[in-house]
């Protein structure tokens, strides 16, 4: 079931059934991210603006279902409502990618500074880079982009979209 918006791969996100909670999370390759650490958000409403993101363990990862799972184990007669609802989700997260990436990476960012000896735990800021730059990651040798990935003001450096690193705690 993947849908096309405007050239854009809807399966750029997967939907989450918890309970009767429905998550929403960015597809990654998770090679790049140590940990296997991914963002959740919790879609509460149809407005992305309200969606909390919250950090998930691999562990706790594995007992969570895809949605597109769950509707197709459902009867063929209750499918429809789901399917669409799935589209419309992920139709809402490719328009607000950037904001949802932005919320993404800065609470990746705060747990990998809070669990790395040297962190700056000054007042979190993120700016947009004014020229471009490409490199690796050198926590998860993940790819770094100024196009998509944000820079913490403390130490002046990208922060990493897989695994929330920054320059801060970084020794050669």
């Amino acid at each position: 079931m993947s849908a096309n918006l405007q050239g854009i791969d809807l399966e750029m996100y997967n939907i989450i059934k918890v309970g009767a909670d429905i998550y929403l999370t960015p597809w990654v390759k998770l090679n790049h991210n140590p940990n296997k650490d991914r963002v959740y958000f919790l879609a509460e409403n149809r407005n992305p603006h309200d969606w909390v993101p919250s950090v998930v363990s691999a562990n706790d990862q594995k007992s969570h279902q895809k949605l597109r799972d769950y509707v197709k184990a459902l009867p063929e007669n209750k499918r429809g409502k789901w399917e669409k609802f799935d589209e419309q989700i992920c139709a809402l997260a490719i328009q607000n990618n950037k904001m949802l990436r932005q919320k993404g990476v800065q609470i990746l960012n705060e747990k990998f500074r809070n669990q790395t000896k040297g962190s700056s735990m000054d007042e979190y800021l993120i700016a947009s880079m004014d020229t471009k730059y490409e490199s690796g990651c050198w926590n998860c040798k993940g790819p770094v982009d100024s196009e998509w990935d944000l820079k913490h003001r403390a130490c002046g450096w990208l922060i990493c979209g897989h695994c929330g690193a920054c320059g801060c705690g970084y020794q050669k």
